[in-house]
């Protein structure tokens, strides 16, 4: 769970804002791309546009609600005569075609009202700020200029050089450990850096590795894997170090995205059965993380050692 109002980011690390970046990443989406971009970014500049720029991202966000709506509430039709008919042939005679076009139909009718209802949504919730891979949240980041800038990523990171089939071959690039910075990732690391505002954080788990008390109960316990929300105790923002970088090829937008890095797991996390914890930095390392270019690669290690250490509660997620 992040923190997603570009307008907090800027006025917290006393950052600009790209908005033709955001602007980019709603254009795209509203011509038919298929980027997740959550309401708390959307809720960022649909609370209280002032420029025109901010409103002409307004539009975009408006603009593919409701041609989304226009397309589900189509679908919804055809759902229910499709039920409507399966029904009117099963009172009739039980055929393997019909019961399959009931199923088919009742399934999707509850998901598809659901669709609608959530795009024609206007206010965001805490649940509105959590990200998952291959979503797009807000982050502030050192430039190629020394400047620090607040723009749209994508939480997965896919490097300068490597093909679109990155996202599929390392689908696991949303986190950079730590021990891997100067190889699998030496092209980002000491010269792009971003920092992250995380609330709190969510793991899948090997339900026969948890040992922290108390105990799973049985039901859960029989589950291959269970997933578990980390917190810290003294509910302060935790200020997570990233890397990113930016892909580009001729005839396609460029895609900045990003991943936060992970150290060994705390005792408490590795108790809760997971074995990668978020790397939280006090406040000036995290600011010296974003000034890279006063920093060798020793001192990037020292800083990435001078972290917050709460205690990091649990609960298992529903």
């Amino acid at each position: 769970m992040v923190e997603q109002s570009h307008a907090k980011l800027a006025r917290r690390f006393g950052a600009r804002v790209d908005f033709d970046a955001y602007e980019s990443v709603f254009q795209q989406r509203r011509e038919a791309a298929k980027l997740i971009v959550p309401r708390g970014i959307e809720a960022a500049f649909t609370a209280s546009p002032s420029t025109y720029q901010e409103q002409s991202i307004v539009r975009l966000i408006r603009e593919w609600h409701a041609k989304q709506i226009t397309v589900r509430e189509a679908e919804l039709q055809k759902q229910r005569e499709r039920l409507a008919e399966a029904e009117a042939k099963l009172r009739q005679r039980e055929t393997k075609k019909a019961l399959n076009d009931q199923r088919i139909a009742s399934s999707k009718i509850p998901w598809l009202e659901a669709r609608i209802h959530w795009h024609k949504l206007t206010r965001a919730t805490d649940e509105d700020a959590r990200v998952f891979p291959q979503h797009y949240l807000s982050m502030v980041y050192t430039d190629d200029d020394g400047n620090r800038v607040v723009g749209p990523f994508r939480y997965h990171l896919r490097p300068a050089w490597a093909s679109e089939k990155w996202d599929f071959q390392r689908a696991g690039s949303y986190n950079a450990r730590r021990d891997s910075l100067k190889k699998v990732w030496k092209n980002q690391f000491g010269s792009q850096h971003g920092l992250l505002l995380v609330k709190r954080f969510w793991e899948n788990v090997a339900a026969n590795k948890y040992s922290a008390k108390p105990k799973l109960p049985p039901e859960l316990s029989e589950q291959e894997n269970i997933v578990i929300m980390f917190e810290p105790d003294d509910g302060e923002w935790m200020l997570v170090p990233t890397i990113y970088d930016v892909w580009r090829r001729k005839g396609k937008p460029p895609l900045f995205s990003t991943a936060l890095i992970t150290d060994d797991p705390l005792e408490e996390v590795a108790l809760a059965g997971h074995d990668r914890t978020l790397i939280s930095l006090n406040e000036t390392s995290a600011l010296q993380w974003l000034d890279v270019s006063s920093c060798g690669t020793d001192m990037l290690f020292e800083l990435l050692d001078d972290i917050k250490r709460p205690y990091y509660g649990h609960a298992i997620a529903a």
